[in-house]
C-alpha cells in the first residue's frame, strides 16, 4: 500500500490519510501504516486537531513541521510525533483530508520530499475519489437490480384482477 511504500522510502514511523467532515465536525483517520503498531483506523472530533493544522488545511497549505516542540505556532502541542509535513485535500472547494507523514524525532525535511508528499497525496486522492464514485455506482445498480426483481416478482395484472375482483 502506499503508505507503506512512503514510510519505508522515507524511513519513517507513521503515515495516513484523513477524510474531515466540518458538517459533522469529525476527522477520520482511514488509512495508514505505522512502524511501531498495526495502523488501526480512528475517527476523533475536530476539536481534538490543533487549530494550527486546521487553519493551514482549510488555507490549502501544506504544513511542514521540522520539530514541534521549538515551533512556536505549535506552543499546546501533545501528539506524539515531533516532525510531520500534513497535505491538506480539498473537495469542490472545502476541506475533506489530509495526508501526513510523521516522525516520532525532529526531522528535516528537505523540499523535495514536501514535493513528492504533496503530489502522492493529489494522486492519491483522485483515485480515491475514483473508487468511491466507482462504489456508489455499483451500489445504486445493486437497488436497481433489486427493485426489478421485486417487480418481476410481482405480478401487477394479477394483483390487479384480484383486487377488482374483491371491490
Amino acid at each position: 500500500d502506499i503508505s507503506t511504500e512512503i514510510c519505508q522510502h522515507l524511513e519513517l514511523p507513521d503515515c495516513y490519510f484523513s477524510e474531515i467532515d466540518e458538517v459533522q465536525g469529525h476527522c477520520n483517520q482511514r488509512a495508514g501504516y505505522s512502524l511501531k503498531k498495526p495502523f488501526s483506523p480512528m475517527l476523533k472530533p475536530l476539536e481534538a486537531c490543533h487549530p494550527v493544522l486546521l487553519d493551514e488545511s482549510r488555507k490549502r497549505r501544506t504544513l511542514v513541521v521540522t520539530d514541534a516542540a521549538q515551533d512556536a505556532r505549535l506552543k499546546d502541542w501533545h501528539e506524539p510525533y515531533k516532525a510531520f509535513v500534513n497535505v491538506p485535500l480539498h473537495r469542490e472547494g472545502k476541506l475533506a483530508g489530509s495526508f501526513t507523514v510523521s516522525s516520532d524525532a525532529p526531522y528535516a525535511w528537505v523540499s523535495q520530499e514536501q514535493q513528492l508528499l504533496e503530489m502522492i497525496a493529489e494522486r492519491t486522492w483522485v483515485v480515491l475519489e475514483h473508487l468511491r464514485a466507482e462504489e456508489a455506482i455499483k451500489a445504486q445498480t445493486r437497488m436497481m437490480d433489486d427493485q426489478r426483481e421485486i417487480l418481476a416478482l410481482t405480478n401487477v395484472p394479477t394483483m390487479i384482477r384480484s383486487l377488482k375482483s374483491v371491490i
